[in-house]
This record gives C-alpha cells, structure tokens and sequence, in this order.
C-alpha cells in the first residue's frame, strides 16, 4: 500500500515540476504585470501537487512527453514493481500433467525486479517519515505561537493586538483571525489591517494551508519548495497592489513606511500550517515603489497568457490511456517474410486447439494456423512487437497466452523495466491494443491439447500431429487460396456495413508464376442477402456484383509479400483493360442501404443501435420462396410476413445529422410521418410498432422511421 501511494506521490511531483518551471519561465513575462496574475499561476502547480489525476486535452503542455496514461488518468513517469515476479521463458518441452504444478512454475524470482522493489520501500519509507518530522514540528511551533497569543485584546471584529509577537499575521482556517503587533503606530495599523483583511477575503488563508500540505507531502523535490517560497512572495506583493488600488491615491511613501520596520529586527510568522505573517518586506517595498497603474493592453495579455497556461498545464495529454490504446491492425505485426530455411530452435508451444484451428509459438514470433482451409490465419513477429533483433524470450522470458474460444490472444514481454508491454489480440477483428499485462479468463489449459507441434531441422518441416493426422502449418496453401483469402477480406471490410451473408466465387482462374512474381486473373462473383432489405431473393442469395480481376504481386517466405488487385474496365469489349483499382468497386459516402427490422436497443448518449434485420415477403415478389419456406400465401396475416432466419443485433453509429421520424394522426384519420428527436425516438421505442426502417449511408444511420404494419 505504502508503495503504491509513494508511487503516485512521485508521478505527481514530477508532473508538477514540469508545471513549476513553466510557471517560472511565465513569470519572467508577466515581470510588468499586476502580480495577481502570477499568483493565479500557482494555483496550477498546487492542483498538480494534490491532485493526481486530471482531464485530457489537446492543448496541454503535457503533450510534449512521451508518458504512459493510467486507467485512472494518471501519468505515470516512474513504474513500481508490484510482485517480484517473471513469467517463464519459451520452452519445447511439453507441459506438466499436473496444473497446480504448471501454474507454480509460472513463478519466478527476478533479481533485478526484486532489488528495485527493495530500494523503491526504503525510499517510501522514508518519505514518510520526512513528511511525518515535518508536520510534527511545524504543529510544535503552531502551538508554541498560540502560547503567545494569551492575553491578546480584541480592537474590533476579528483583529487583536498581542504584546508578544514582531510581525501581523493571520491564523485560523473556518474562522481565521488577525493579529497585529501592540507597538504599531495608527497610521501604520490602517494600512496592515487592509492588507490582512483582503487577505481573508480572497481565501489566501486556505490558499497556504493547502500549499504547506502540498509541501510536505512532496519535501524531496526542490522545486516544490521553490514554488512555496515564490506563491507566498507572489500572494503578498499581489494584495499590496490590491490595497494600493482600493485606495484610489498615491499611497506608495505611506504604506512602504508602515512596511519599513518589518525589514529589519523582527522575525515573520512563516512555515506554520494555520497561521502565515508577512515576510520579504524589502522585495515588497521594491516591488510597491515602482508600482503602476497597469495599462488595459497588459492586463488583457496577462488574462490571455495566464488562461492558456492553466489550461494546458492542469490538463493531461489527450492520448487513450496505455490499458485503453487506440486498436491496430494485427496485420502491422505480421512478418514480412519467413526463412523458411532456418532452424526453429527451441521449438513451438501449442496455446491453443480445435478442431479448426491451432495458436502456437516459437522464439521469434505467434501463429494461428487454419486446419481446414491449410493456411496462416494470423502471424505476429516478436521484433516488430518489441524492437529487439533477434529471439526476444532472451533475459526474461515472453509469455502467450489464449482463451479457450481462441478468439483472444495474449503477448507479453516481461522486462521489469517496461511498463504497457503487453499486446491484447482480438482474432475475431484481427486488432490488438497493448497496456499493462492482465491474465487471460477462461484460458486455454495448454494440458487439455491433444496434438503437439513438432520442430524438425528447418522451419519448413515443422508438422503439426493430432491422432493420426498431421498438417504442415508453414507450406502454405496455393496461390488461388490465399488470393481468394485476399480479396475475401477486402470485400468484407468495404461491404459488411451494407450487406449480411455475404460470400464469394471465383472462376475461370488462370496463373503465371516467374521466380516470386506472380499474375492471376479470374472471375469473381459477390453473393449477399438483399440489400433493400424487404427482399429475400434466391433462399436468401442474390447475385450483386460480377467482376473480371487480375492479380499481381510477389511470393516470398512461402506468403503473398505483396498484391495489387486491378479490375478490367473492357468487360464485354475486345480485349481486357486491368486497370482499375479494386478499391474503385467499394461503395463510396454515397452509398446507402435501406433495412428493415427490430430495433433491439438505443444508446443515446453513445449514439448507437442495434439493428435485428428482417425480411418482409409478400405474395407478388416471392412465391418461390415463400413455397420454399413452406408457406401459404393465404396463411400470411393482411398479405405481409416477416422473415427473421437468425436474430442477430448488429450495431450502426448514428450519424450527427440523422432524421427520425414517427407516425402521428392528421384530422382525417391519416397517418403520417412526422419528424422528432432521438430522445424521444428512444423514449417511445416500445410503445410504437415493432417494425423500423433504417438507411445506413458509410456506415452510419442517417434515418430512422417507423414502418406501418396492418
């Protein structure tokens, strides 16, 4: 517990030392400005002091250093180890029976780990002790000053004279009282009582209760006590010119000759938690001598510097959290190529089994392999992840994990100098994103395999064996598989905000390959269910798209290192023209798709649905299919029926502009459409039909209506 708080207080106080030197620099520019606007600027190092989260922006200061954001907003600069541990190295040995027995061997003792640990409790420990000495004694001196204060004389409200003191001071927090010297003339009484009084009424009172907090809790960093000095010069010189202004004349002989007698002989009340007096008399005489009016231009730009800084210094860095990251491609990780020649070394460890696919790892990389279709489904490189040449299982060890659907994957590298080192895998959208290693629920027990991937001399002989079946997972299935495979998941990312059921054929397929050159052109032919959405043509396929492509790129590692994929824009003329692009055929912002079906749920402060869709048949459009379905037409209630074959939710953004219209009653008993907003779309939802139209245009819902059912 001890060391995590130590922790955060340390990643605090660097955040603030940041913040404190940019205040140093913005005070050398407001040297001419009312010194009020300087001491604003603390106030952002004192939130940085006490506060260790804060929110994002784009515009902080912050942005400039590259630092870890924690789950609950925090930057991080300086990690704690919080277990003297190390996950194990790659191994080719098969894993023990026993799983008590696998999970403790887990567990290892790190030196390096364990030593930083051990220096990280004694530094915590004694800041806490330092910060203990300094309440204490400065609680000592607070009750040695009320000792003094015994027999002080009430003038009027809360201002007393105290024979025993040498400089005026304030003390007391709810209800914070004046005390002044009892040899202070009239003339230099009024001035000082002025001074105390605003001082009070900004709260300044407070102000240093919560900075002397701030700096015992950060009493190592030399900067927090430069700030504490600094803010105080600031507070006092800023409610001089206060009083100066109240006024309305030229006091400035007058108030510095009340101010005079502090400067020498006398001892101001400083560093005590309730109770703080006046101090630098010199720098503040100085600084009320050359006192002037302020013109409007400078005040304003004082406004406009001191408003851009707290902005971008009490915010964080608008960057997603290390446990949050933005997701990737898992493709950006995949390896280039393969030597397919090389030695696997010390072999492959199976994470995961079905009947359809396997996950396994080796020294330099992950790989899920695809049983049945004889091809790599995904790959991730070991030195793309970490940067490191060469075998990364090296000095701590790399740990991969799955779950027992395989559809999440878990990389992590554990060097106990890095933090956000672990990759989260998502197999089902091929992303990832990386944070702080968290054990997998549910994963697979490597125990329960039942097949072993087997090393043999070079990469290309490794054979994957199950019962009496064996694969070869890197002799890769032919070319015509892995284009297909290609352009399967093009058309899948363009067209799945648009269509369900989609499918793919390819014909007429014809190959030329010279050395690691290749080019192929075919016939591709794109099935899905119908896109009005009202239509359920052909047992639920309906021919959309014809294309004439061809295919060029190169072979290397026993993979596709490369393709380009060209549409012939002759189709039906002499002679073929492959040069369109493949991306020319996806839909565009314009394209739109009408559907029809349940609404299932509305999130109106994310601005999502999820859509059940559905299809209305009627008598005229499919006969077939409604005969098909085993269906009467003289069965179907008013002549309409709805189709639901899966419910399934998909979930569509919803556009900024998005129209949503309800039914509603006219004088003659017609119904029609009127306009409404989502909050109220969301509202009524299930009191209405049950039946929504909704268009999605790129992705997004534009509209959203009900529809009429007899």
């Amino acid at each position: 517990m001890l060391l995590s708080v130590f922790s955060t207080v340390l990643n605090m106080s660097i955040t603030a030392g940041i913040a404190i030197l940019f205040v140093l620099v913005a005070r050398l520019l407001l040297k001419k400005a009312p010194k009020v606007f300087s001491y604003a600027l603390w106030a952002v190092v004192l939130f940085r002091l006490l506060c260790p989260v804060s929110l994002s922006s784009v515009f902080s200061l912050m942005n400039m250093f590259d630092v870890k954001i924690t789950e609950n907003g925090q930057m991080e600069y300086i990690s704690m180890p919080t277990q003297d541990m190390r996950l194990p190295s790659v191994s080719a040995e098969k894993p023990k029976q026993n799983s008590e027995m696998a999970a403790a061997e887990k567990l290892e003792i790190t030196p390096e780990v364990s030593d930083k640990s051990r220096i990280m409790t004694v530094l915590s420990v004694i800041w806490i002790g330092g910060a203990a000495v300094m309440l204490v004694c400065n609680i000592a001196q607070l009750i040695k000053l009320r000792r003094n204060l015994i027999g002080a004389v009430l003038i009027k409200d809360n201002i007393y004279l105290v024979d025993h003191i040498e400089s005026p001071f304030v003390m007391g927090l709810l209800l914070p009282k004046i005390y002044l010297p009892s040899d202070l003339s009239d003339r230099e009484r009024e001035y000082i009582i002025q001074h105390e009084q605003h001082h009070i009424k900004r709260c300044d009172h407070a102000v240093r209760i919560l900075s002397f907090a701030a700096l015992c809790i950060h009493w190592f960093n030399p900067l927090v006590w430069l700030a504490f000095s600094l803010s105080g010069k600031d507070m006092e010189m800023s409610c001089d010119e206060a009083v100066m202004k109240k006024t309305g004349r030229d006091i400035r002989a007058e108030y510095s000759a009340s101010l005079l007698q502090f400067s020498t002989g006398r001892k101001a009340v400083t560093g005590v938690p309730l109770a703080f007096g006046e101090g630098d008399t010199r720098e503040r005489i100085e600084n009320i001598m050359k006192y002037k009016k302020p013109m409007l231009w400078a005040i304003a730009a004082a406004v406009i510097l001191c408003t851009l800084l707290t902005v971008c210094l009490s915010s964080n860095p608008n960057g997603e959290t290390e446990s949050e990251n933005k997701e990737a491609q898992l493709s950006d990780l995949a390896f280039e190529s393969i030597d397919l020649e090389s030695n696997p070394g010390v072999g492959f460890e199976l994470v995961f089994e079905s009947d359809n696919r396997i996950i396994f790892y080796g020294k330099s990389g992950i790989y899920c392999y695809d049983l049945a279709e004889n091809e790599m489904i995904f790959t991730v490189d070991f030195v793309k992840a970490y940067g490191k040449e060469g075998s990364v299982q090296g000095e701590y060890g790399t740990l991969v994990e799955a779950s027992n659907d395989g559809q999440s994957v878990v990389l992590s590298y554990t060097d106990p100098e890095k933090v956000n080192d672990s990759y989260f895998i998502d197999v089902s959208s091929m992303t990832y994103t990386k944070g702080d290693y968290k054990p997998l629920e549910n994963a697979f027990l490597r125990e329960q395999a039942e097949g072993q991937v087997i090393p043999f001399s070079t990469i290309k002989d490794t054979v994957y064996i199950k019962g009496d079946k064996s694969w070869t997972p890197f002799v890769y299935a032919d070319l015509q598989t892995r284009i297909h495979s290609y352009l399967s998941n093009l058309f899948d990312r363009a067209y799945s905000p648009y269509y369900e059921g989609l499918r793919y054929e390819m014909s007429d397929y014809k190959e030329e390959i010279d050395g690691e050159n290749f080019t192929a052109t075919f016939f591709w032919t794109m099935y899905h269910l119908d896109s009005g959405g009202d239509v359920y043509s052909d047992l639920g396929m309906e021919t959309q798209a014809n294309f004439s492509f061809q295919a060029t790129g190169k072979i290397s590692g026993g993979g596709i290192s490369s393709v380009e994929v060209l549409g012939d824009v002759n189709v039906g003329m002499d002679g073929p023209d492959y040069s369109a692009p493949v991306e020319g055929y996806f839909p565009d912002e314009n394209s739109s798709l009408i559907l029809t079906g349940y609404i299932k749920n509305i999130d109106t402060y994310a601005r999502t649905v999820l859509f059940d869709k559905v299809f209305w048949l009627t008598e005229d459009k499919h006969s077939k299919l409604l005969e098909a379905l085993g269906v009467e037409s003289s069965e179907m209630p008013n002549g309409y029926y709805i189709y639901n074959p899966e419910e399934k939710g998909y979930s569509y953004p919803i556009s900024e502009n998005a129209v949503f219209e309800v039914f509603s009653a006219r004088e003659n008993e017609e119904w029609t459409l009127t306009e409404t907003d989502l909050e109220t779309f969301a509202k009524e939802l299930n009191t209405r039909t049950p039946i929504y139209t909704v268009t999605v245009q790129n992705g997004e819902i534009t509209s959203m209506a009900e529809r009429y059912v007899p």
